[in-house]
């Protein structure tokens, strides 16, 4: 047993004793060093911990030291492995717990408490922490070998997208993170429906530990630690450092990747911010199609619209773009572009944006896509991550009929009374409109209802913008038609809406196929960036 020199602090009956250290020292003001036993050529076995619930991993060290060092539940004592920094501290903290005579593994541990990763915020921090980690295993042990990566269950659901957060960033750290993570569940009693959630959000791992938690009046003589922080059981502990002497080791690789350009901080930090503010609906030709999270602000039945909302209030200007056309012109599917463009979606991202209405089934070959029946207001307020000089409101509904003008006209009146409940009065507004598919003259309904579109501009032609959608190469006649109109103020853009949504064909592993994507792509990011200069956004 190791040698214990007088008492700590009493709890419940049971003296709770710090484990001597032999030696601790801020190795950097990112890392903080603590030695327990005397250095030796024996094997080194690093394991790292993660998690956001601090008194958890305070715990878990603690079982593990315990189990370590053979203390048996008829002992009157328990070890604590207790740092002499403060308690609340940014910095990497290693325990070197080194093989002693007394000591129950065959091998020099290395545990390492990493702080908490994942904030929606802290990416490029995160970043530069595990940069930090494997540069000073480098330097420390001439090795960037770690044999275990433990994830601490968040405690509650508030802390599940950290998690999620952490385990994509380690992502990029090993290159087979799944033979290496093991899941540490502190609160076996919810273990199943997390155990479902890390399914649902594909994290794979190697090995999924439970410690049972018993309450304070247990009696039960199957606990191993009693009375300490939290109660685990022996066995749970005893299967974690069974697995560990059989897990082999794989090496740290983020600063190469980094250095390389293989990993971009920033596209991690985007990444998050869509991840936390949308969730996947569907998959459809190799895409996922991710749902924004929006709330339902203001809906009038019988007026047909609706106002949905997403970031905080803000004292920033507002600015409106009312986006209109015929029926089945691509207003959703613009909406849908100038959402993706807004969050920073890329054309090697894996998943697309979607808003309300705009349903996975809408995209794909021989649909019939349905025309929206009602009118939406979007608001984009102060939203963390996404940069947007002002208050940003998107107006799309029901489309416009060439032959019903009074149809129409009771459309102009349903967007007239969304925009007086949606916009203040000092806002900006813009109308866009949508040109049919393949069409390059002016529909008859906009010679019909674009005098009264422009009133809502305050009459300013420069206010006013008109969309090619599917646009063909040639010149389009519609700057013609325009000038007939005498709206020759009214800028054209051409704009083929559909390679933010996704190709036509399914044949997507064809090289040459991906090289014209991408073109598109960087074409019509090209022209929304213009179209969002020219709004000033």
């Amino acid at each position: 047993m190791v040698t214990l020199s007088g008492h700590g602090f009493t709890e419940g009956g049971l003296s709770l004793i710090p484990l001597p250290v032999t030696f601790s020292s801020s190795t950097t003001d990112r890392v903080y060093k603590q030695i327990h036993g005397k250095s030796n050529d024996g094997q080194n076995k690093v394991i790292l911990l993660f998690g956001d619930d601090i008194p958890c991993k305070t715990s878990l060290k603690d079982a593990f030291v315990n189990y370590i060092y053979q203390t048996q539940v008829k002992d009157n004592y328990r070890l604590a492995l207790v740092d002499l920094t403060l308690e609340v501290d940014p910095r990497i903290k290693v325990y070197v717990i080194n093989k002693t005579e007394d000591t129950l593994l065959p091998f020099n541990l290395i545990l390492v408490d990493v702080p908490a990763l994942g904030g929606l915020h802290s990416a490029e921090a995160d970043v530069r922490t595990l940069m930090n980690l494997e540069n000073f295993l480098q330097e420390e042990f001439k090795s960037k070998a770690v044999s275990a990566v433990n994830l601490v269950a968040p405690s509650s659901s508030v802390f599940f997208r950290p998690f999620i957060n952490t385990y994509n960033l380690l992502n990029h750290s090993f290159e087979k993170l799944e033979t290496l993570a093991q899941i540490l569940v502190t609160n076996s009693p919810t273990h199943m429906p997390f155990i479902s959630t890390l399914r649902k959000v594909k994290i794979a791992y190697n090995n999924l530990f439970t410690f049972y938690i018993e309450s304070q009046n247990s009696d039960s003589d199957d606990l191993f630690l009693s009375q300490i922080f939290l109660h685990y059981d022996y066995p749970g502990v005893d299967d974690f450092f069974h697995e560990l002497k059989s897990i082999p080791s794989s090496n740290m690789a983020l600063v190469n990747k980094v250095t390389a350009g293989l990993v971009n901080p920033g596209n991690i930090a985007r990444l998050r911010v869509i991840n936390h503010f949308s969730e996947t609906r569907g998959h459809r030709f190799g895409l996922g199609f991710r749902q924004l999270y929006m709330k339902e602000t203001f809906k009038d039945e019988t007026n047909r619209f609706q106002i949905l909302s997403m970031g905080k209030d803000n004292d920033k200007a507002d600015k409106v773009i009312v986006i209109v056309g015929n029926k089945l012109s691509g207003k959703t599917t613009i909406t849908t572009a100038l959402v993706n463009h807004i969050f920073g979606v890329k054309c090697q991202d894996s998943f697309r944006l979607l808003i309300d209405g705009d349903l996975v089934s809408r995209f794909g070959k021989g649909e019939n896509l349905k025309e929206m029946t009602q009118t939406t207001g979007y608001c984009f307020k102060q939203i963390p991550g996404v940069k947007l000089n002002h208050t940003l409101k998107i107006v799309d509904g029901a489309g416009f009929d060439n032959h019903d003008k009074q149809f129409n006209m009771a459309l102009v009146a349903r967007i007239t009374k969304l925009l007086k409940q949606i916009s203040k009065a000092d806002c900006t507004t813009f109308i866009v409109f949508i040109a049919p598919d393949m069409q390059n003259d002016l529909p008859d309904s906009f010679k019909t209802v674009h005098k009264h579109l422009l009133r809502l501009t305050g009459e300013r032609l420069d206010k006013m913008f008109f969309l090619d959608a599917y646009a063909l190469a040639q010149r389009s006649l519609v700057p013609k038609a325009l000038k007939k109109l005498e709206s020759t103020k009214v800028k054209v853009f051409k704009f083929d809406s559909r390679t933010f949504a996704v190709h036509e064909e399914s044949t997507f592993k064809e090289k040459c196929k991906e090289i014209v994507d991408e073109m598109n792509w960087v074409i019509e990011h090209q022209t929304l960036e213009k179209f969002f200069s020219k709004l000033q956004l």
